[in-house]
């Protein structure tokens, strides 16, 4: 019949989360090595994890210091180039970083 009808139009405002991590990682880009240094007091983290974006556990440590804060080194040489997660994993969440390694 070439009759147009319209739908109503509805305006969607994204509300961004606030980013609440805490642990740094540095340098970043990294080459070599990363430093992985929690500043959470409360929070027991148990491992760190490297992920590559298509999730593939590329490196994973559990001996990291049980004290807190955290802080360990990660030796990322035999990493290709390309972005990885960093995961910091405890028993109240885990958290994650992105992580640019260069050669």
């Amino acid at each position: 019949s070439g009759a147009i009808t319209y739908s109503n139009v509805i305006s969607l405002t994204p509300q961004k989360q606030p980013s609440v991590t805490s642990f740094k990682i540095y340098p970043n880009p990294a080459v070599s090595f990363v430093s992985v240094e929690s500043s959470s007091a409360s929070k027991i983290f148990t491992a760190v994890q490297v992920t590559d974006m298509l999730g593939n556990v590329i490196l994973s440590s559990t001996d990291i210091s049980a004290t807190t804060p955290v802080k360990t080194t990660l030796d990322v040489s035999n990493m290709q180039t390309g972005m990885y997660i960093v995961t910091l994993i405890s028993k109240e969440g885990n958290e994650t970083l992105p992580l640019r390694v260069i050669h």
